[in-house]
């Protein structure tokens, strides 16, 4: 029984590291429609169809990274250790925010002052990304008694309920409220609470974690790709002839998206990498995915600026996603690594005596 409790805590990290690297490399992903003119592109073409889905796909990422902060910190106590463990994230905003100011002023030549730049730290604009560090130190902060809500809910039923609660609140208006009669915009649903997205992002981790709802591999696989289907088809067919218009879609906080992002993490949590080697390899990924995440604003910056003649449209781009999103997070990952590996030298130099 004890050699099977052990798989079963094997398989489950290994799947929580390969939901982390889906989730940094659907970051990259998703921001490669922010510079190939996606958004400015008629929805037209088989090829536009297909970024539309995949652009549904990648903008999972940010749910995913919540849910799986849910599931690592689910134990965590308003304690010292707590409120300790982010200091490592704030330092590696703050080393790569420093980065972020060096290569802007020296490689991109930005207009920004120092003192801009350095003010940016605290309002999180030095680094183009960095909006989703402010969103989590305040989710860190609630972490401890978002737990202890959770833990004092005390039937499976409740908790159901406060999650179809929390859906509502945050997925019907932006369903509901695009609704026009005429020249009348109706408001039927309210809309205040439509930004505690990340709340039901880790209430939702928090069931997930509980219960450990699992999906055959075949029902998760279809379900998944219906529903990818199902937002990409009315998405496009919506914006026939125009910009893409997400329909009824748009936003963290809407239905669908969290109901897909919600399928991929349950089909992938419980995965395990048989092949040792590459087991080893998206650990180590996973390990670095913040830092990746945060330094690939600089990298996006530069290859599509520099690419941007042989880029062109939005359809003739296409190919590019998959020379530049993989391309971009093995960059970033040589960069951070290196990073990694500097800091850990001064560290045992430190330990030594030596420094």
């Amino acid at each position: 029984m004890k050699n099977k409790e052990i798989q079963k805590v094997v398989t489950r990290s290994n799947g929580l590291d390969i939901i982390r690297f889906l989730a940094v490399l659907f970051v990259i992903g998703v921001h490669f429609f922010l510079y190939n003119h996606f958004y400015e592109a008629k929805m037209e073409g088989l090829s536009m169809f297909i970024m539309t889905g995949m652009r549904w796909l990648f903008y999972t990422c940010v749910p995913l990274f919540i849910i799986l902060t849910r599931y690592l910190k689910g134990n965590k106590k308003p304690n010292k250790e707590h409120y300790h463990s982010i200091v490592p994230i704030l330092s590696s905003y703050l080393l790569i925010s420093i980065l972020a100011i060096l290569v802007k002023k020296f490689i991109f030549h930005t207009d920004r002052s120092y003192g801009s730049l350095l003010m940016g730290i605290f309002n999180f604009t030095t680094i183009d990304y960095a909006w989703y560090v402010n969103m989590y130190i305040g989710l860190f902060l609630l972490i401890p008694f978002l737990n202890i809500l959770y833990k004092n809910i005390d039937t499976k039923r409740n908790k159901q309920i406060l999650l179809i609660s929390l859906a509502a609140l945050v997925g019907l208006p932006s369903i509901f409220n695009a609704i026009t009669i005429g020249n009348v915009h109706l408001n039927l649903v309210p809309s205040w609470w439509t930004m505690l997205y990340p709340i039901l992002y880790y209430f939702i981790g928090s069931y997930i974690k509980e219960y450990q709802i699992h999906l055959s591999k075949v029902v998760g696989a279809l379900s998944i790709v219906f529903l990818l289907f199902f937002e990409t088809v009315c998405s496009f067919f919506y914006s026939q002839g125009k910009v893409f218009d997400p329909f009824l879609f748009d936003g963290y906080n809407a239905l669908p998206t969290v109901m897909l992002a919600t399928l991929i993490f349950i089909f992938f949590y419980q995965m395990h990498i048989k092949w040792k080697p590459l087991r080893i390899m998206v650990t180590d990924f996973s390990k670095l995915s913040f830092d990746v995440y945060l330094i690939s604003c600089l990298a996006d910056f530069y290859f599509y600026t520099k690419f941007a003649k042989q880029l062109g449209t939005a359809t003739k781009a296409f190919p590019y996603l998959f020379l530049f999103v993989p391309g971009i997070f093995i960059l970033c990952y040589i960069v951070v690594f290196i990073k990694r590996c500097i800091l850990n030298g001064l560290k045992e130099l430190k330990n030594s005596g030596n420094v």
